[in-house]
């Protein structure tokens, strides 16, 4: 599980998202066999345009009990980012803040993305 955790910044930049979901899954299955969760396979499906799945993923990992509170927030931006697909504007824009809270609070470099992802989109 770690090693397909460790690579995903790997998939995500030479845009290889088959191996990425490929990967991620057999680490899925390992994962749910001992009670762990992570999300990195919603991103994969997310950036592949496959939005019901990666809200799907994202949501496993906020019902799990295994997601620290990084994976969590990594997990409410993606299904922020996935419900704009939809021009779900306002569900986006609530789990979009509740990311930007995480973030900000772990003081997480992430904060700053979604803080002008929410300008953006707020007319700010």
């Amino acid at each position: 599980m770690r090693l397909a955790h460790t690579l995903w910044r790997h998939f995500l930049f030479s845009r290889r998202t088959g191996d990425w979901i490929a990967t991620h899954r057999l680490a899925l299955a390992a994962a749910r066999e001992t009670g762990d969760t992570w999300g990195d396979i919603g991103e994969a499906h997310r950036i592949l345009g496959s939005h019901r799945s990666a809200v799907a993923r994202h949501q496993e990992v906020l019902a799990g009990e295994g997601a620290d509170q990084h994976e969590r927030a990594r997990a409410e931006l993606g299904i922020g980012l996935s419900l704009l697909s939809f021009d779900d504007t306002e569900p986006a824009l609530t789990r979009l803040r509740r990311a930007l809270d995480a973030f900000e609070q772990l003081g997480a470099p992430e904060a700053e993305e979604v803080r002008a992802e929410l300008d953006r989109l707020e007319g700010a």
